[in-house]
């Protein structure tokens, strides 16, 4: 049985990181509840879930396989540039849960400076609804611009 939702799964790390000796103290959501940053007293933890990788990686960046081709078969992970940003603002730890039950580690400034120096930022073709950040509870189409790194840069947490 893995996580099967956000909330399964930010309860469960949670309690891994009791068992680590570490105390939630604050909590704040970002992405429309789809991002938590956790506050513990020796660390800020910027949590995403995710049922999946990004798969796609390899087809999407197609040059960056040619010039690296040991990660052709590889997938990605992928977050966009207003939460990277927020991560490294914050100094947190950036941490992906999947549905399976993995979790994967990786410091922001390292997913954006590599992500930067092998071009693997990108704005996606497809417009996503967005509720505005003005708090009018209107809402927008916008194409979100994303960086990206192949999955074997993250450690297990």
């Amino acid at each position: 049985m893995g996580f099967e939702n956000q909330d399964t799964a930010i309860r469960e790390f949670g309690n891994i990181l009791k068992k680590r000796g570490e105390q939630i103290i604050n909590t704040k959501t970002y992405n429309h509840g789809r991002h938590w940053l956790l506050t513990t007293h020796k660390e800020n933890y910027y949590v995403i879930y995710k049922r999946l990788p990004f798969v796609r990686f390899a087809d999407i960046f197609k040059s960056f396989i040619i010039k690296n081709p040991e990660y052709k078969g590889i997938a990605g992970e992928t977050i966009n540039l207003t939460s990277l940003e927020k991560a490294i603002e914050k100094d947190s730890l950036l941490v992906f849960i999947y549905s399976n039950n993995l979790i994967k580690k990786i410091y922001p400034k390292f997913f954006k400076n590599y992500a930067k120096k092998h071009q693997l930022i990108r704005t996606q073709n497809k417009n996503n609804l967005y509720n505005k950040s003005d708090y009018s509870g209107e809402r927008e189409l916008k194409r979100e611009t994303t960086a990206s790194v192949p999955f074997s840069l993250l450690e297990d947490f």
